[in-house]
């Protein structure tokens, strides 16, 4: 008793420190502000003014991106709760974005602790999947949250699934599938994963049909989707879709690249990222026949690679839309596929793991953490919103020092249109003036009207300044949240 009492204290610390861990790494984002999408998500919460209960159908309501992008638990219903907690202080909202960034590493190690029987294969696996360089951005930026907030769901899903049997699985399953596509197309794998997860435990195909409600859910959104796309986006050529394979295929090892630090810091070739994508469709038969003839470890190795592959499928044939946060939900595959590989290779696969991803670890750390913080992506969004925070206090500091309506002029470029045009962020943030309007850039009007103000550039922010709407109530976070620079 008391052997398996301490491996339990022992196995809850080292889920506690890892949760810990998760929260520390990506700390600098609660001093971070808005950015691109956030303003426009934020604008639409904004306008839902919940006087009865007839009035929750504006949660529901299209957005920006109407139905080609239809997900109000990740955008409209998501920032209308922040909003509601926060008000508008960005620390808040982040805060609350790291917490649930959080919960998928947890739910990862639970998963994974399911499938495996071992908790020292789930911490491994857990660290593996928080280390991913690509989960940067999902824990930084707000519109993000379309991808780990469906993660969430999807997890949970997966969770119920190794949890529970008869009609509670049907039904909890069924319905957390149902706020995975509220959440966004990404949970269109849940199903297919829930079915993986039971070819690797070998569960009689009458329990595995549990998956056929939430099958059946996918399918009519598939189809509607395909049905609507043509006359939109897709139609207009924003979104481009490729079925060429060799592309795929190399896409598929771009990705497998944004799951491992040195893989990332290498910058290998595109054509290392075919051979990785085509080692990995190899893998899949091969450990599928091994798996045939018994081998549990090659369930593993075949259904991770599957389950991760599956996970991104709805953005392998989008050639232009390759980005390291969409390995949210497909990194539980590559980490289930890594314990798969250590139990082919030695006994001792538990205690493989956990030195695989402490090794990751210390190259992370060694190398100041450049996987995550030289990304392109992850630069634009950090970059990107203090550039957003430097127009909004520019604006709301002409509005402060004139105490008449103004109209103030600001440059058409990329920060002010997604702020002020598309997010129309004047009509909600308060201490805004009620008009702003747009000059071309480097051709400001020489002599502007008598109640308009001309910007030229954002308010200079010094390092450690507040950021417009920070709340004195959440200074708390912040200083736990202290960057580097800040030290």
């Amino acid at each position: 008793m008391l052997p398996r009492r301490g491996h339990s204290v022992a196995a809850a610390f080292a889920v506690i420190a890892l949760a810990g861990y998760a929260l520390f790494r990506f700390r600098e984002a609660i001093l971070t502000f808005y950015f691109l999408d956030d303003f426009w998500v934020m604008r639409d919460a904004s306008r839902v003014h919940l006087d009865s209960i007839l009035n929750l159908q504006e949660l529901f309501w299209f957005g920006h991106a109407e139905f080609c992008l239809y997900r109000p638990l990740t955008t409209t219903v998501y920032s209308f709760l922040l909003q509601g907690l926060f008000g508008f202080d960005s620390s808040g909202h982040h805060a609350v974005q790291l917490l649930i960034f959080t919960a998928n590493v947890l739910l990862v190690v639970a998963i994974v602790g399911r499938i495996t029987e071992s908790m020292a294969a789930a911490v491994g696996a857990g660290l593996l999947y928080l280390l991913a360089p690509g989960q940067a951005v999902n824990a930084f930026w707000l519109s993000a949250f379309t991808v780990s907030g469906t993660t969430v769901w999807v997890l949970l899903m997966l969770w119920c699934w190794l949890s529970l049997r008869g009609w509670s699985r049907v039904i909890l399953c069924t319905g957390l599938q149902v706020c995975g596509l509220l959440a966004s197309e990404h949970a269109i794998a849940a199903p297919v994963l829930c079915a993986i997860v039971a070819l690797i435990r070998q569960e009689p195909w009458r329990r595995a049909m549990a998956v056929l409600p939430s099958a059946g859910l996918v399918g009519a959104y598939v189809i509607t989707k395909l049905l609507y796309l043509p006359t939109t986006l897709v139609g207009a050529g924003v979104y481009r879709v490729t079925f060429d394979p060799l592309w795929i295929v190399q896409q598929l090892g771009q990705y497998v690249g944004s799951c491992f630090n040195l893989l990332t810091i290498m910058q290998v070739s595109a054509t290392i990222n075919t051979a990785i994508g085509a080692a990995l469709l190899v893998t899949v038969p091969a450990a599928s026949w091994a798996a045939f003839r018994g081998s549990h470890a090659a369930r593993l190795v075949a259904g991770g690679v599957a389950m991760f592959a599956a996970s991104l499928a709805p953005v392998l044939v989008l050639p232009s839309h390759f980005y390291d946060h969409y390995i949210c939900t497909a990194a539980l595959g590559i980490v289930i596929a890594v314990v798969g590989g250590a139990q082919l290779l030695t006994r001792q696969w538990r205690w493989a793991v956990v030195s695989l991803s402490l090794s990751l670890l210390v190259v992370d750390l060694s190398t100041g953490e450049k996987a995550w913080r030289d990304n392109n992506v992850f630069r634009l969004v950090v970059g990107g919103s203090g550039g957003s925070a430097s127009w909004v206090a520019a604006v709301q500091r002409v509005n402060a020092e004139h105490h008449q309506p103004v109209e103030v002029l600001v440059p058409e470029a990329g920060p002010t249109r997604s702020i002020f045009l598309t997010g129309e962020a004047h009509t909600f943030l308060p201490e805004m003036p009620s008009r702003v309007g747009f000059y071309a850039p480097k051709q400001a009007p020489a002599s502007p009207s008598k109640n308009s103000i001309v910007l030229k550039s954002g308010s200079r922010l010094r390092p450690g300044e507040a950021l417009p709407y920070w709340e004195p109530r959440w200074d708390w976070l912040r200083r736990l949240a202290r960057s580097r620079q800040e030290k």
